[in-house]
């Protein structure tokens, strides 16, 4: 890429860190027998260079000495620093305790000779155990209890400081900085007696980073049919270790970037600053040349785009183009750069045709797929949402693949393209952001709200009943309403419970005998209370009846041939019996009966008073033999002789029927036969059904008789006649399709 820059000098400096470790090596091999921290206060800026005049304390943390017995530390003071700090200022600091206590150690100035190794020593902190007396008057060193060493690591945790001020011209980027230092000790080994041996030294050296780096321009790279990329071109370096950091401004959008190349956004500007984490950083930003580039045709930022996605075209090494779109369409201009909204039209291969100076350079095609528009639906089942009740949310739409759902204030995520929730307060409206995922990985995010209503009940009593009852009867309650819970209570007036899953309730008479009072039932939804109401009940008595016989003998038996009555006790307006014959079920209005078969009859008395409660009542009839011979259709049989009886015709219309039909009996004696009894059998011979027939023309119902054929018997009374008249009998057929 040189050969499209200029050259330009630009220079990146070291930046010393604030903390460094040192080491020391000794005669006799140790490892890291003398470990210590360097630091700087304050640390050196983010531009590394301090500003002029400016007092830094250097401090030398000794962590750790480790010996065998064999050494100790006499010294430690500065060679050299580094061209940023002033040599002349250095403030030397106060004494510091040895470690026994014994001494101390201090700042020599000067260069020092040691009494015992005859060693001549630079100036730094120094030892004095007894203040000189020892040597004559020189800086005693001969105590190693109080030195580093004799036993190991007995004067850790000590720390020497200077201070050291900035040289006082300002420093430029391009001048060197160097804050560095050089540290060293001196030690001497004591082998069996204190005769000196050779000294050891620990030092710490910062090094200069100086590449010399020269940069061009920024510059546009081809990355394959996925667009352009900008880089910073550099012309030449050396062994420094670049980073970048990239800014990038998208209409206001800010980009970050530490790559050493980023993405081309058309229209966007970039800055972009170079340097190390030891080095000082150079930030600029300049043009990017389109036309000097080789020929090409690229599509920004990929050629996978999301439906309304603004993208460009680029055109490279030309100065006018023409660009044809996937439908023939040309567009033209003399602009590199084409931009445009992605939409369905823009789906296909587009054509750049590049022209330099006149000249026709070439043809470029490109690839370029634009997803579906994201159009959703989100639908809600149930359609109302109400409070306790689960809600499942779906979303839908062409090319959706994936969605999200977000609701910070509760902390609700929910991943997916449905879910269900149950919120238990009504009248809320829960706001979530929705992230959608549709063709291509495209991604929308979209407000939505979900609202809940407060549920919509009622406590009320089947609709029969009402919410007045009989005693004896069932109570029976349902909750219903637009929406209920999943678990109801019910007190009754007493402060009895009964629970149920579903809403209905069935109290029996064996489970309590008093209804009267208010009825509480409470819904909960979640085991959250939805709400509560009540109703009263009133319960109504109902006498006990009986029934009264007439025309039963001295033995509470009814006679064959002989009428007996059924009186309801109490008397009521509206009663009627059930007979039992034959494992049949008759259902009666009549009170007066005839029997003419011998043998036992229960019967029922369903009595119901004017309060609209029922009483039923139930005895047996038993039927005993009497002079009248018995009686079946058609004849009548005597102990004497069987003969066909003369009786009146009687006329029945229409035959067949619906069940109901007319009965005439025009030669009905109503003077001497006031009453026919009418009996109805079946095919098999069973009874189904009695009648009286009291008028010469009478309307008779048995719609409530299957289809088929049924045989009529009458037989003609005279409650009046002695038992010797034998009632005449008639018998026919009638014909019921129902």
């Amino acid at each position: 890429m040189s050969r499209f820059l200029r050259r330009t000098s630009f220079c990146v400096l070291l930046l010393l860190t604030t903390s460094v470790t040192i080491f020391a090596q000794f005669e006799q091999p140790c490892d890291n027998c003398f470990v210590g921290q360097v630091t700087y206060d304050p640390p050196i800026p983010a531009d590394g260079i301090y500003p002029p005049n400016t007092e830094v304390t250097v401090s030398l943390f000794v962590d750790n000495f480790q010996s065998v017995s064999v050494d100790w530390i006499h010294g430690v003071f500065i060679v050299q620093l580094g061209s940023g700090f002033d040599s002349t200022s250095i403030q030397y600091p106060d004494f510091v305790n040895s470690c026994s206590g014994a001494g101390f150690w201090y700042y020599e100035e000067n260069p020092w000779v040691s009494c015992f190794s005859g060693l001549t020593l630079q100036g730094g902190m120094v030892f004095e155990g007894n203040q000189g007396i020892d040597c004559g008057g020189v800086p005693n060193d001969s105590d190693p209890g109080n030195n580093w060493g004799d036993g190991g690591n007995i004067c850790a945790d000590r720390i020497f400081e200077w201070i050291i001020t900035t040289v006082d011209e300002p420093i430029t980027d391009c001048t060197e900085a160097n804050y560095g230092i050089y540290i060293e000790t001196t030690a001497d080994r004591k082998s069996g007696s204190w005769a000196g041996g050779g000294g050891g030294q620990n030092q710490f050296v910062q090094t200069v980073c100086e590449p010399q780096i020269e940069v061009g321009s920024l510059v546009l790279i081809p990355n394959g049919q996925d667009g352009l990329e900008v880089a910073v071109e550099i012309l030449e370096g050396n062994e420094c270790q670049l980073t970048y950091n990239w800014t990038i401004n998208n209409n206001g959008e800010i980009i970050n970037s530490t790559a050493s190349t980023v993405p081309y956004i058309p229209g966007a500007a970039y800055q972009v600053c170079i340097g190390n984490d030891v080095c000082f950083e150079r930030c600029f930003s300049q043009g990017i040349p389109f036309g000097d580039l080789d020929p090409g045709f690229y599509v920004s930022p990929n050629d996978t785009l999301c439906y309304g996605e603004e993208f460009a075209l680029i055109a490279t090494g030309g100065d006018f183009i023409y660009y044809i779109n996937p439908a023939g369409d040309t567009l033209a201009g003399n602009d590199n750069l084409l931009f445009l909204t992605a939409d369905e039209t823009h789906n296909g291969v587009w054509t750049a045709a590049i022209f330099k100076e006149g000249e026709f350079v070439g043809d470029y095609q490109l690839q370029i797929w634009v997803a579906l528009e994201i159009a959703y639906t989100i639908t809600t089942v149930p359609e109302t949402p109400i409070a306790g009740q689960p809600v499942t949310v779906t979303i839908s739409g062409a090319g959706i693949t994936d969605a999200s759902w977000a609701n910070n204030e509760l902390g609700l995520n929910f991943e997916g393209l449905s879910f269900t929730y149950t919120f238990p307060d009504s009248n809320s409206l829960l706001q979530f952001s929705v992230s959608i995922t549709g063709q291509y990985g495209c991604r929308i995010v979209e407000p939505y709200e979900l609202s809940f209503e407060e549920p919509s009940f009622n406590f009320e009593l089947n609709a029969a009943k009402g919410r007045t009852i009989c005693e004896g009867d069932n109570l029976v309650f349902n909750v219903s309403g637009d929406s209920i819970g999943d678990s109801y209570i019910l007190f009754a007036p007493s402060g009895e419970e009964f629970l149920s899953s579903d809403g209905n309730f069935v109290i029996g008479a064996n489970v309590l005998d008093d209804y009267n009072g208010i009825w509480t039932v409470e819904v909960y939804g979640n085991g959250v209370l939805l709400g509560s109401d009540i109703v009263e009940i009133i319960q109504l008595d109902v006498p006990d009846t009986d029934i009264i016989i007439t025309g039963l003998d001295s033995n509470g038996f009814a006679t064959a041939g002989e009428v007996i009555t059924l009186i309801p006790d109490p008397a009521v307006s509206n009663a009627n019996y059930i007979w039992i014959v034959e494992g049949q079920a008759f259902f009666e209005e009549e009170v007066d009966y005839t029997f003419f078969e011998v043998g036992s009859y229960p019967v029922l008395l369903l009595s119901r008073f004017s309060s609209g409660c029922m009483a039923v009542t139930d005895t047996v009839i038993k039927v005993i033999p009497g002079e009248v011979a018995q009686v079946n259709p058609g004849t009548i049989t005597t102990p004497q002789s069987t003969a066909r009886l003369n009786s009146p015709e009687w006329q029945i219309t229409p035959n067949p029927s619906d069940g109901r039909f007319l009965i005439r009996l025009p030669d009905l004696d109503v003077v001497k036969f006031q009453t026919l009894l009418l009996t109805v059998y079946d095919q098999s011979g069973r009874l189904v059904a009695r009648r009286r027939v009291n008028e010469p023309s009478q309307q008779i119902d048995l719609s409530d008789l299957p289809a088929g054929v049924y045989t009529l018997s009458g037989v003609l009374l005279n409650p009046s006649a002695g038992p010797a008249e034998t009632p005449p009998t008639m018998v026919s057929r009638i014909i019921i399709r129902n």
